[in-house]
Protein backbone atom coordinates (compact mmCIF):
# COMPACT_ATOMS: atom_id res chain seq x y z
CA UNK A 1 0.00 0.00 0.00
CA UNK A 2 1.47 3.35 -1.09
CA UNK A 3 -0.36 5.65 1.34
CA UNK A 4 -0.83 6.05 5.09
CA UNK A 5 -4.32 5.13 6.33
CA UNK A 6 -5.76 7.88 8.52
CA UNK A 7 -7.12 7.09 11.99
CA UNK A 8 -8.55 9.26 14.78
CA UNK A 9 -5.17 9.81 16.52
CA UNK A 10 -4.01 11.52 13.30
CA UNK A 11 -5.98 14.60 14.32
CA UNK A 12 -3.32 17.25 14.97
CA UNK A 13 -5.27 20.34 16.02
CA UNK A 14 -8.69 19.71 17.55
CA UNK A 15 -11.65 21.92 16.57
CA UNK A 16 -11.26 25.50 17.80
CA UNK A 17 -13.21 28.67 17.12
CA UNK A 18 -12.99 32.45 16.86
CA UNK A 19 -15.69 35.11 16.38
CA UNK A 20 -15.94 36.49 12.86
CA UNK A 21 -15.79 40.22 12.19
CA UNK A 22 -17.20 39.73 8.69
CA UNK A 23 -19.63 36.80 8.46
CA UNK A 24 -18.13 34.08 6.31
CA UNK A 25 -14.47 35.07 6.79
CA UNK A 26 -11.95 34.18 9.47
CA UNK A 27 -10.71 37.39 11.16
CA UNK A 28 -7.25 38.80 10.57
CA UNK A 29 -6.08 38.31 14.16
CA UNK A 30 -7.09 37.03 17.58
CA UNK A 31 -6.80 33.86 19.65
CA UNK A 32 -8.93 30.80 19.09
CA UNK A 33 -11.09 29.15 21.77
CA UNK A 34 -11.08 25.47 22.67
CA UNK A 35 -14.49 23.86 22.12
CA UNK A 36 -13.95 21.19 24.76
CA UNK A 37 -12.34 17.79 25.03
CA UNK A 38 -13.78 16.43 21.79
CA UNK A 39 -14.63 12.73 21.67
CA UNK A 40 -16.72 12.71 18.46
CA UNK A 41 -16.45 14.98 15.42
CA UNK A 42 -18.60 14.40 12.33
CA UNK A 43 -18.97 16.53 9.20
CA UNK A 44 -21.75 16.38 6.62
CA UNK A 45 -21.21 17.82 3.14
CA UNK A 46 -24.40 18.00 1.05
CA UNK A 47 -24.71 19.12 -2.56
CA UNK A 48 -28.31 20.05 -3.24
CA UNK A 49 -29.51 19.44 -6.75
CA UNK A 50 -32.54 19.65 -9.00
CA UNK A 51 -33.47 16.42 -10.74
CA UNK A 52 -35.27 16.71 -14.06
CA UNK A 53 -37.76 14.23 -15.48
CA UNK A 54 -39.80 14.47 -18.66
CA UNK A 55 -42.63 12.55 -20.16
CA UNK A 56 -41.60 9.78 -22.50
CA UNK A 57 -38.54 8.78 -20.46
CA UNK A 58 -38.45 6.51 -17.41
CA UNK A 59 -35.04 7.79 -16.30
CA UNK A 60 -33.78 11.16 -15.15
CA UNK A 61 -32.65 13.34 -17.99
CA UNK A 62 -30.43 15.52 -15.79
CA UNK A 63 -29.42 16.51 -12.26
CA UNK A 64 -28.14 20.06 -11.78
CA UNK A 65 -26.32 21.36 -8.72
CA UNK A 66 -28.24 24.14 -6.98
CA UNK A 67 -26.35 24.66 -3.74
CA UNK A 68 -24.15 23.38 -0.94
CA UNK A 69 -24.95 22.66 2.72
CA UNK A 70 -22.61 21.90 5.61
CA UNK A 71 -23.24 20.59 9.13
CA UNK A 72 -20.84 19.64 11.93
CA UNK A 73 -21.67 17.43 14.92
CA UNK A 74 -19.44 17.73 17.97
CA UNK A 75 -19.57 15.76 21.21
CA UNK A 76 -17.24 16.76 24.00
CA UNK A 77 -16.60 16.84 27.70
CA UNK A 78 -16.29 20.38 29.04
CA UNK A 79 -14.05 22.13 31.55
CA UNK A 80 -15.50 25.66 31.16
CA UNK A 81 -18.68 27.24 29.80
CA UNK A 82 -17.25 29.72 27.26
CA UNK A 83 -18.26 27.80 24.13
CA UNK A 84 -21.43 26.45 25.78
CA UNK A 85 -22.74 30.03 25.99
CA UNK A 86 -23.00 30.10 22.19
CA UNK A 87 -25.70 27.46 22.52
CA UNK A 88 -27.41 28.62 25.70
CA UNK A 89 -27.37 32.43 25.87
CA UNK A 90 -30.27 34.50 24.57
CA UNK A 91 -29.95 36.87 21.62
CA UNK A 92 -28.47 40.24 22.50
CA UNK A 93 -25.45 38.91 24.37
CA UNK A 94 -22.90 40.09 21.80
CA UNK A 95 -19.52 38.43 21.32
CA UNK A 96 -19.27 34.79 22.33
CA UNK A 97 -23.02 34.17 21.98
CA UNK A 98 -25.51 33.25 19.26
CA UNK A 99 -25.26 36.86 18.01
CA UNK A 100 -21.90 36.23 16.35
CA UNK A 101 -20.93 33.85 13.60
CA UNK A 102 -17.67 32.05 14.24
CA UNK A 103 -14.98 30.31 12.22
CA UNK A 104 -13.89 26.80 13.18
CA UNK A 105 -10.49 25.34 12.27
CA UNK A 106 -9.08 21.84 12.69
CA UNK A 107 -6.25 19.83 11.18
CA UNK A 108 -5.45 16.18 10.63
CA UNK A 109 -2.93 14.12 8.72
CA UNK A 110 -3.73 12.88 5.22
CA UNK A 111 -1.12 10.45 3.98
CA UNK A 112 1.10 11.58 6.87
CA UNK A 113 0.90 15.28 5.91
CA UNK A 114 -0.95 17.80 8.10
CA UNK A 115 -3.92 19.38 6.33
CA UNK A 116 -6.18 22.13 7.67
CA UNK A 117 -9.90 22.66 7.19
CA UNK A 118 -11.83 25.88 7.80
CA UNK A 119 -15.57 26.17 8.41
CA UNK A 120 -16.98 29.69 8.16
CA UNK A 121 -20.21 31.49 9.08
CA UNK A 122 -20.79 28.90 11.81
CA UNK A 123 -23.63 28.98 14.31
CA UNK A 124 -24.95 26.33 16.69
CA UNK A 125 -28.35 25.11 15.57
CA UNK A 126 -29.05 22.79 18.50
CA UNK A 127 -27.36 21.01 21.35
CA UNK A 128 -27.73 19.12 24.59
CA UNK A 129 -26.09 18.99 28.00
CA UNK A 130 -26.05 15.58 29.69
CA UNK A 131 -24.91 15.23 33.30
CA UNK A 132 -24.36 11.89 35.03
CA UNK A 133 -22.19 11.02 38.03
CA UNK A 134 -19.36 10.19 35.62
CA UNK A 135 -19.51 12.96 33.01
CA UNK A 136 -20.73 16.34 31.82
CA UNK A 137 -21.18 15.71 28.11
CA UNK A 138 -22.22 18.35 25.60
CA UNK A 139 -23.33 17.75 22.01
CA UNK A 140 -23.60 20.44 19.34
CA UNK A 141 -24.99 20.56 15.81
CA UNK A 142 -23.35 23.44 13.93
CA UNK A 143 -24.37 24.93 10.58
CA UNK A 144 -21.69 26.50 8.36
CA UNK A 145 -21.88 28.29 5.03
CA UNK A 146 -18.74 26.58 3.72
CA UNK A 147 -16.00 24.13 4.66
CA UNK A 148 -12.73 24.37 2.77
CA UNK A 149 -11.00 21.43 1.17
CA UNK A 150 -8.07 20.09 3.22
CA UNK A 151 -5.06 22.28 2.57
CA UNK A 152 -2.66 24.86 3.97
CA UNK A 153 -3.08 26.66 7.30
CA UNK A 154 -5.78 29.33 6.69
CA UNK A 155 -5.40 31.24 9.96
CA UNK A 156 -2.83 33.88 9.06
CA UNK A 157 -2.09 35.95 12.17
CA UNK A 158 -4.75 34.19 14.25
CA UNK A 159 -3.20 32.33 17.19
CA UNK A 160 -4.11 28.70 17.80
CA UNK A 161 -5.32 27.89 21.29
CA UNK A 162 -3.21 25.88 23.71
CA UNK A 163 -5.23 22.86 24.87
CA UNK A 164 -6.27 23.26 28.51
CA UNK A 165 -4.81 20.89 31.08
CA UNK A 166 -7.83 21.41 33.38
CA UNK A 167 -9.73 18.27 34.30
CA UNK A 168 -13.03 17.85 32.43
CA UNK A 169 -16.08 18.25 34.64
CA UNK A 170 -18.00 15.27 35.99
CA UNK A 171 -21.22 14.97 37.95
CA UNK A 172 -19.15 15.11 41.14
CA UNK A 173 -18.20 18.72 40.38
CA UNK A 174 -21.77 19.92 40.80
CA UNK A 175 -21.71 19.38 44.55
CA UNK A 176 -24.59 18.08 46.66
CA UNK A 177 -28.20 18.81 45.70
CA UNK A 178 -27.30 20.41 42.33
CA UNK A 179 -30.88 20.78 41.11
CA UNK A 180 -33.09 23.54 42.53
CA UNK A 181 -36.80 23.71 41.72
CA UNK A 182 -38.96 26.45 43.21
CA UNK A 183 -36.40 27.08 45.95
CA UNK A 184 -36.03 23.43 47.00
CA UNK A 185 -32.84 21.48 46.29
CA UNK A 186 -32.76 17.86 45.19
CA UNK A 187 -30.28 15.05 44.61
CA UNK A 188 -30.30 13.87 40.99
CA UNK A 189 -28.57 10.93 39.27
CA UNK A 190 -29.06 12.42 35.81
CA UNK A 191 -29.94 15.73 34.16
CA UNK A 192 -30.35 16.61 30.50
CA UNK A 193 -31.19 19.90 28.80
CA UNK A 194 -31.92 20.21 25.07
CA UNK A 195 -31.77 23.62 23.38
CA UNK A 196 -32.73 24.39 19.78
CA UNK A 197 -31.92 27.75 18.16
CA UNK A 198 -33.80 27.02 14.90
CA UNK A 199 -31.46 28.80 12.51
CA UNK A 200 -32.95 30.32 9.36
CA UNK A 201 -30.79 29.15 6.45
CA UNK A 202 -31.00 31.97 3.93
CA UNK A 203 -30.62 30.82 0.32
CA UNK A 204 -30.85 33.28 -2.58
CA UNK A 205 -30.75 33.03 -6.33
CA UNK A 206 -27.31 33.15 -7.91
CA UNK A 207 -25.37 31.81 -4.90
CA UNK A 208 -24.48 28.22 -4.06
CA UNK A 209 -23.85 29.00 -0.38
CA UNK A 210 -26.22 30.39 2.22
CA UNK A 211 -25.80 34.12 2.87
CA UNK A 212 -26.86 33.95 6.51
CA UNK A 213 -28.08 31.69 9.32
CA UNK A 214 -29.63 33.88 12.03
CA UNK A 215 -31.28 32.27 15.03
CA UNK A 216 -35.07 32.51 15.19
CA UNK A 217 -36.79 30.96 18.22
CA UNK A 218 -35.14 29.35 21.24
CA UNK A 219 -36.70 26.13 22.51
CA UNK A 220 -35.70 24.70 25.90
CA UNK A 221 -36.63 21.27 27.20
CA UNK A 222 -35.10 18.41 29.10
CA UNK A 223 -35.36 15.64 31.65
CA UNK A 224 -34.29 15.34 35.26
CA UNK A 225 -34.28 12.30 37.55
CA UNK A 226 -34.89 13.16 41.19
CA UNK A 227 -34.30 10.99 44.24
CA UNK A 228 -37.71 11.23 45.87
CA UNK A 229 -37.77 13.15 49.14
CA UNK A 230 -41.15 14.93 48.88
CA UNK A 231 -44.17 15.24 46.61
CA UNK A 232 -43.70 18.90 45.65
CA UNK A 233 -42.42 18.27 42.08
CA UNK A 234 -45.25 15.81 41.50
CA UNK A 235 -47.78 18.40 42.63
CA UNK A 236 -46.17 20.97 40.32
CA UNK A 237 -46.68 18.66 37.33
CA UNK A 238 -50.38 18.39 38.12
CA UNK A 239 -50.74 22.14 38.71
CA UNK A 240 -48.68 23.17 35.67
CA UNK A 241 -46.62 25.45 37.91
CA UNK A 242 -44.04 27.72 36.26
CA UNK A 243 -41.17 28.38 38.67
CA UNK A 244 -37.49 29.32 38.82
CA UNK A 245 -35.05 26.42 38.50
CA UNK A 246 -31.33 25.86 38.27
CA UNK A 247 -28.72 23.17 37.81
CA UNK A 248 -25.12 23.48 39.01
CA UNK A 249 -22.62 22.22 36.44
CA UNK A 250 -19.52 23.19 38.41
CA UNK A 251 -19.85 24.30 42.01
CA UNK A 252 -19.08 28.03 42.45
CA UNK A 253 -18.16 28.27 38.74
CA UNK A 254 -21.01 27.43 36.36
CA UNK A 255 -24.78 27.20 36.84
CA UNK A 256 -27.65 26.91 34.38
CA UNK A 257 -30.58 29.09 35.52
CA UNK A 258 -34.09 28.62 34.16
CA UNK A 259 -37.03 31.02 34.13
CA UNK A 260 -40.62 29.73 34.12
CA UNK A 261 -39.51 26.10 34.33
CA UNK A 262 -42.48 23.76 34.04
CA UNK A 263 -42.35 20.09 34.97
CA UNK A 264 -44.56 18.63 32.25
CA UNK A 265 -44.32 14.88 32.74
CA UNK A 266 -43.64 12.39 35.52
CA UNK A 267 -42.63 8.77 35.02
CA UNK A 268 -42.50 6.56 38.10
CA UNK A 269 -42.21 2.81 38.49
CA UNK A 270 -41.80 0.11 41.08
CA UNK A 271 -40.57 -3.48 40.91
CA UNK A 272 -40.77 -6.21 43.53
CA UNK A 273 -37.61 -7.72 42.05
CA UNK A 274 -35.67 -4.46 42.06
CA UNK A 275 -33.17 -3.15 44.60
CA UNK A 276 -32.93 0.44 43.39
CA UNK A 277 -33.95 3.65 45.10
CA UNK A 278 -37.23 5.24 44.02
CA UNK A 279 -36.43 7.78 41.31
CA UNK A 280 -38.95 10.22 39.85
CA UNK A 281 -38.21 11.07 36.21
CA UNK A 282 -39.53 14.41 35.04
CA UNK A 283 -39.71 16.07 31.66
CA UNK A 284 -39.52 19.85 31.66
CA UNK A 285 -39.62 22.94 29.48
CA UNK A 286 -38.62 26.51 30.27
CA UNK A 287 -39.25 30.00 29.00
CA UNK A 288 -35.61 31.06 29.29
CA UNK A 289 -32.17 29.84 30.33
CA UNK A 290 -28.74 31.29 30.99
CA UNK A 291 -25.39 29.84 32.03
CA UNK A 292 -22.49 31.25 33.97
Amino acid sequence: MSYQVEVAPDFVRPPQVIDETTPGAIPASGTMLEVGKVSTFNITHDVTNRKFRVIGNEDLIDAVKTGEAYAIQVECSIFESAFLKRLVSARGGGAGTIDKNFSMVWSHKINNSEKFELATMCRINSGSIDVTPDDVKVSYTIIADNISAPGADPTGAVTFMTPATTDPWTGLDSGANPFTHDGVTYDVPSFRCDIARNLALVRVNGKALIIGNPSTRREISGTVDIVRKDSVPRADVKAGSKVAGSYVLKSAVSTMSFTDMMLEQLNEGYSGDGSDAVIDSFGFSAKGVSVT
